[in-house]
């Protein structure tokens, strides 16, 4: 193992650590706050204080990553792997697709079979979202006499339904992706059978090739191409978040927020 690579691995577990401290924290101080205040609620719980003690014990983990940070930077360490292009299997399965005139059977039922499961992936991941859509959509879960009780309720109630729907997606992704794979293989083994029994591997778009060829270098622009899994994924965050939108704009909380946003400019701030 050489050195560059036990850098980025204790790079990586320092930040990894770290961010799981800093969340204990942040529960721990919102716990405690929860605490002083149903016994006080006249004290003042969330003062910076409280965070800049939780950050203080964090300190020495958090100036570690910084060294080690600016010692990489300064020494040029860094993940080379993280310039190369992504290879895409879609890609690579449209340019085999392109050369065979008429796909075989299985083929065609590998094909079919991925489509069923990326309409299933779907139609779970709409049901996910229902009770979440649900339970926003009725203004009595939100309260504006206790906050941090609006919010402990919501992330019980709509957390769990969104992670399931997030690993469905992710789980459809990665059968799809194996999907795309095994109709390579049979894309190879047809062109292979067709060539004669010539090797296909000089002839498809195979990582193997030289790093002059056209597969490798002409695969940036396959390759930029968002895989269908990231895109699920990402367009059903951003429905998701338009929704959640949409929703907390029906139940009156934009006024709320007007509110509060007006009170701060014109009380704390001190305009006008």
């Amino acid at each position: 193992m050489t050195r560059k690579k036990v850098y980025l691995i204790l790079l990586a577990a320092l930040l990894a650590g770290m961010t799981a401290l800093m969340s204990a924290a942040t529960v721990r101080i919102w716990q405690e706050g929860s605490a002083r205040k149903a016994a006080n609620p006249l004290e003042a719980v969330y003062t910076p204080e409280r965070v800049e003690g939780a950050i203080l014990r964090l300190s020495p983990l958090l100036f570690a990553v910084i060294g080690m940070t600016a010692a990489g930077l300064v020494l040029g360490i860094r993940d080379e792997k993280s310039a190369r292009p992504v290879p895409s299997p879609e890609a690579e399965r449209n340019l085999l697709a392109a050369r065979l005139e008429t796909p075989g059977k299985e083929i065609r039922e590998e094909r079919k079979k991925r489509q069923i499961l990326r309409w299933v992936r779907r139609a779970v991941f709409a049901l996910c979202m229902i009770p979440i859509a649900v339970y926003c959509a009725d203004r009595g879960h939100f309260p504006e006499s206790d906050l941090e009780a609006m919010l402990a309720s919501l992330v019980l109630h709509t957390m769990p339904w969104a992670a399931a729907g997030l690993a469905v997606l992710l789980i459809g992704s990665v059968l799809e992706e194996k999907s795309i794979r095994r109709e390579i293989e049979m894309l190879r083994a047809r062109l292979k059978a067709k060539s004669g029994g010539q090797s296909a591997a000089a002839e498809s778009p195979s990582p193997a090739r030289s790093p002059g060829s056209p597969a490798m270098d002409g695969r940036p622009a396959a390759a930029g191409k968002t895989g269908r899994g990231t895109a699920a994924v990402r367009a059903a965050l951003l429905l998701a978040a338009a929704l959640l939108i949409a929703l907390g704009v029906l139940n009156g909380s934009l006024n709320d927020v007007l509110m509060k946003a007006i009170n701060i400019c014109s009380e704390c701030i001190g305009l006008g």
